[in-house]
């Protein structure tokens, strides 16, 4: 079975990095803020980077949660690769 790649597909209403400039609590920070205060201040001041386990989590997050949105925001592709055409009996391009 062939692993999904979830594509975006346009902007959403609002980007992460404006999301994440709200200045609210939100599961992510109480987490850290759970662990100790330290934790929380370190997190807020150093944040991670946008991975793709995260990205992906967002698009699971809309896809669960605000379906109506997903088909806007997202594509699924079958990690297919297009097939270039040849030119000649079964000859290659050469790159330059």
């Amino acid at each position: 079975m062939r692993e999904r790649i979830l594509v975006i597909k346009s902007e959403p209403r609002l980007t992460h990095a404006e999301y994440e400039a709200i200045e609210a609590l939100n599961w992510s920070k109480l987490k850290w803020l759970s662990r100790s205060p330290a934790h929380y201040l370190h997190n807020l001041l150093h944040p991670g980077a946008d991975t793709a386990a995260l990205k992906r989590g967002r698009a699971v997050h809309v896809a669960s949660l605000e379906p109506e949105r997903f088909g806007a925001l997202y594509v699924v592709w079958g990690g297919g690769r297009r097939q270039r055409q040849r030119t000649g009996s079964g000859s290659r391009r050469r790159r330059r």
